[in-house]
């Protein structure tokens, strides 16, 4: 078992204990409980990666996830394990979280120095959900949540809960929309060629190791959450494509444009 400490000359910072060991050692620090996020919510920090001792970073030294209320955890960000002697900047996208969640920051080693592994200076940025205006009307091109905050017009029905209590997504009864959580909308997954596109998640990608797969889905941000996802053959491959597509559209016009 190993740990994150505080560690000083001059400035302050948090790292990873030495470690001597045969097996994998863990470690985690865990943020304050968050109790939710705004879909623009974005956490920058700096990093340290340095194998000073030359025995290999390993595939994971350093990676984040959120544990939400119901003990679901998703991967959130992975940085390459490249050997550096120099602070660097990272920012992860946390998304729109609607219940209380952690921060996860892990690390794991079979052999390294104090040090070696080092966080600082963590910023929340863009959190909050959108407060209601000063006066009692939104500025133009703005449009009013039941909440009382105000979001642009192009942030209606786009998939995402800017509003935070997802009246900006309702009524959107003109837009075709798919996020995979009720089947595939009638996309078409057809291919003739080994590599093959499917509906999945996380959870049946793998919960264990966080270099498989997304970590999360975009829509619900959740391990749990589906979304298309290209599968290789047990075989391997040398070079293969996959395609699918959707379903026939009717002609647009210059007052129902397609995007």
């Amino acid at each position: 078992m190993k740990t994150f400490i505080i560690s000083c000359h001059i400035g302050w910072f948090m790292s990873v204990s030495a470690v001597r060991a045969e097996s994998l050692q863990s470690s985690v620090l865990i943020s304050p409980e968050i109790k939710h996020s705004s879909p623009t919510c974005r956490l920058r920090l700096r990093y340290f990666l340095w194998d000073s001792g030359h025995t290999g970073l390993g595939s994971t030294p350093l990676w984040a996830s959120i544990l939400h209320q119901d003990s679901q955890e998703a991967v959130v960000w992975r940085p390459e394990a490249s050997s550096i002697h120099s602070w660097r900047e990272a920012t992860i996208f946390l998304g729109r979280i609607s219940s209380p969640f952690h921060i996860h920051l892990h690390s794991e080693r079979l052999d390294g120095r104090k040090g070696d592994v080092a966080i600082d200076q963590l910023e929340f940025l863009d959190c909050a959900l959108p407060l209601p205006p000063p006066g009692t009307n939104c500025s133009a091109g703005m449009v009013m949540c039941h909440s009382g905050g105000c979001v642009e017009q192009r942030q209606l029905c786009d998939g995402t809960d800017d509003c935070g209590d997802g009246s900006d997504e309702e009524p959107c009864d003109d837009y075709q929309r798919c996020d995979f959580e009720e089947g595939l909308c009638n996309w078409d997954l057809r291919s003739i060629s080994r590599l093959k596109w499917i509906r999945t998640n996380q959870e049946n990608i793998s919960r264990t190791d966080p270099q498989k797969g997304p970590g999360r889905d975009h829509s619900n941000n959740t391990a749990s959450g589906h979304f298309l996802y290209v599968t290789v053959p047990d075989s391997g491959l040398t070079t293969d494509w996959a395609s699918f597509q959707s379903s026939p559209f009717e002609p647009t016009n210059s007052s129902h444009p397609c995007k």
